[in-house]
């Protein structure tokens, strides 16, 4: 997947947030100010920034939501959109699985969720049967046969194949970061 940064901006990181957002799972704490927090890393600078970073609790989402949409402004910064955050979130969890295999059982039920809530049943097939043997590693340890390594090889081998086909089928995601709807 081809990362554009422009001005230092991670375009990805702006995608993880916004699905929690069209979600409405966004939080100041969890979402919004680590991500404030990353741009000013990455050398980003305006004043709504520095104020939406520097926000203490008790947050005031709405205070805070108007921070972000001015940041987003002011960096010129375009917001993608929820396809979009799909895509890269599902790409997000697939490269966890492959590059930290011993959290690939997590992973594996957030992707699993993601496939049932998001209705991909392209994606679904393959998840299904991981779901089943997580199920019975986790339930039915006296007549599982398989051990944990063994289920996090088989998820790592599944992530693989489904992060080629995310991979071709978010091609969209990367050749489109200058088409977002810009605020």
């Amino acid at each position: 997947m081809n990362i554009q940064k422009e001005k230092g901006v991670n375009y990805m990181d702006i995608c993880l947030v916004y699905y929690e957002s069209y979600n409405g799972t966004v939080t100041a704490e969890d979402h919004y100010i680590p991500w404030a927090i990353s741009l000013l890393e990455e050398g980003c600078m305006s004043p709504a920034l520095n104020m939406l970073a520097g926000l203490q609790k008790p947050y005031n989402i709405f205070e805070v939501e108007e921070y972000v949409q001015r940041t987003i402004r002011d960096l010129t910064l375009f917001v993608p959109t929820y396809e979009q955050c799909i895509a890269y979130k599902t790409y997000h969890h697939l490269v966890n699985v492959t590059y930290k295999p011993s959290q690939s059982i997590k992973e594996a039920k957030i992707l699993i969720d993601m496939a049932f809530k998001h209705d991909d049943t392209d994606y679904l097939q393959e998840w299904i049967a991981i779901s089943q043997l997580i199920d019975e590693f986790e339930y039915d340890n006296k007549h599982f046969q398989h051990t944990e390594e063994k289920i996090q090889k088989e998820i790592t081998s599944i992530a693989r194949q489904e992060l080629d086909k995310v991979l071709e089928k978010s091609s969209q995601l990367s050749s489109h970061l200058t088409s977002y709807k810009r605020y």
